[in-house]
C-alpha cells in the first residue's frame, strides 16, 4: 500500500472513529475491541445500526434493513468501512422513502443520465443475483445494487477498495480441487487440454458469447492477455445488463453504473481501479453502456429534500463525503 492510500485509509478510519463518539458513546459495547486508528467495526448483533436510516416509522426502517438479508451481508458488513452498507443507506432510503423521483436528473460523468430515463419506475434489487449467462449454483455472481424495470442500471458500489473484482481463474492455487482443470495462466488460449480458449466457458458459463458484440473482443482468437481477466467485474455488469431473456444482447435494455469514492487513490489517475474503468470504458461498442459516478458528485446532485439534506449530512460525518465542487 502506497503512502496515499494508508493516508486515505488513515483520514477514512478518523471519520468512522469521530462518528462513533458523536452518535455512540453511550454504546460503545456494540463494537468489537479494536486498537487505537483501527477499524471500527459493530458487533454482529448490532451490525444494522452501520446503516444511515433517517427519522422514520418502524415499518419503513425496517423496510431498508431488509433490502439485504443477513445471509446475503458480506463478511465485514458490520465494518464503518463497508461499501455494502454504503450502497444499502442510500439506495434502501431512496427507494423505501420514496425518492426514486428524485435521482431522474443526475448525470454520470460522460454527461448521460446516471440512473437511466424511468427510475421512478424502477424496482431495486440489492445483491441481485445473475443467472442469465449461464452462472448457477455457487458460482452465480451477484450485483451490488440493481434498478429492475423498463431500463435496467447495474450498480458497482466501491469505497476504498483497491480494485473492481477480476477474473478468479487465475487465482487458483494448486491445493484447490479444481486447481488442474480450471487454473488460467491470464492469457485467452487452449490451456491445460480443455476444449475451450476459457476455463468458465468450459462450465458453460458465456461472457465469450457476448463479448464482440459488447466490447469488440472476438471469441474465436488468442490473446496473450485476456482482456477479461482485469476487466471481469465491470464487464460482467455490463453483459448482465444488456444479455435478454432469448440469449441476445440488446444494449438499449440498460447500462452499467460504478461508484465510486474521488478520494480513493486507486480510482484516480494512475490507480489500479481507474486502469481498469479504463480498459473496459475504452473497449465498449456502445457509448453509454457503461457510466461512472462519485459518491461526491451523487450528493451534489441531489435536489432539496428533507431526506436527502439528512442523508447528506450523515455521509459527510459518518465517511467525509461531501458534495463535489
Amino acid at each position: 500500500m502506497g503512502d496515499a492510500s494508508k493516508s486515505y485509509q488513515t483520514d477514512l478510519r478518523r471519520s468512522f472513529a469521530a462518528y462513533r463518539s458523536a452518535y455512540f458513546s453511550d454504546h460503545l459495547d456494540w463494537f468489537e475491541p479494536r486498537p487505537p486508528g483501527g477499524a471500527v467495526v459493530f458487533t454482529k448483533q448490532h451490525r444494522e445500526n452501520n446503516l444511515l436510516i433517517p427519522p422514520c416509522s418502524a415499518a419503513n426502517r425496517q423496510g431498508v434493513v431488509a433490502k439485504i438479508p443477513t445471509s446475503k451481508r458480506h463478511r465485514h458488513f458490520g465494518s464503518m468501512q463497508s461499501s455494502q452498507a454504503l450502497a444499502q443507506s442510500v439506495f434502501g432510503v431512496i427507494e423505501v422513502l420514496g425518492r426514486l423521483p428524485l435521482l431522474a436528473a443526475v448525470r454520470a460523468e460522460d454527461g448521460r443520465l446516471a440512473f437511466g430515463p424511468l427510475p421512478n419506475r424502477s424496482h431495486l434489487e440489492f445483491e441481485k443475483g445473475v443467472t442469465s449467462l449461464g452462472e448457477v449454483g455457487e458460482r452465480v455472481t451477484s450485483v451490488d445494487v440493481w434498478f429492475e424495470g423498463p431500463y435496467r442500471v447495474a450498480i458497482e458500489c466501491k469505497l476504498a477498495e483497491t480494485e473492481f473484482g477480476t477474473c478468479s481463474r487465475t487465482r487458483l492455487k494448486k491445493a484447490d480441487k479444481n486447481f488442474e482443470e480450471q487454473f488460467c495462466d491470464g492469457s485467452y488460449t487452449k490451456q491445460r487440454g480443455r476444449e475451450h480458449r476459457c476455463a468458465l466457458t468450459e462450465l458453460n458459463i458465456n461472457y465469450w458469447r457476448y463479448t464482440e458484440g459488447a466490447f469488440g473482443w472476438a471469441p474465436n482468437v488468442d490473446y496473450i492477455n485476456c482482456p477479461l481477466r482485469d476487466t471481469y467485474q465491470i464487464a460482467r455488469n455490463i453483459l448482465a445488463v444488456g444479455v435478454a431473456g432469448d440469449g441476445g444482447f440488446d444494449e438499449s435494455r440498460g447500462h452499467a453504473l460504478l461508484m465510486y469514492d474521488q478520494r480513493n487513490p486507486a480510482m484516480l489517475p494512475g490507480g489500479w481501479g481507474d486502469h481498469q474503468w479504463l480498459a473496459a470504458s475504452g473497449a465498449i461498442q456502445n457509448a453509454g453502456t457503461l457510466r461512472r459516478l462519485s459518491w461526491q458528485s451523487l450528493i451534489g446532485q441531489w435536489p432539496a429534500d428533507e431526506v436527502l439534506s439528512w442523508m447528506k449530512t450523515r455521509l459527510g460525518e459518518k465517511y467525509g463525503l461531501h458534495p463535489a465542487n
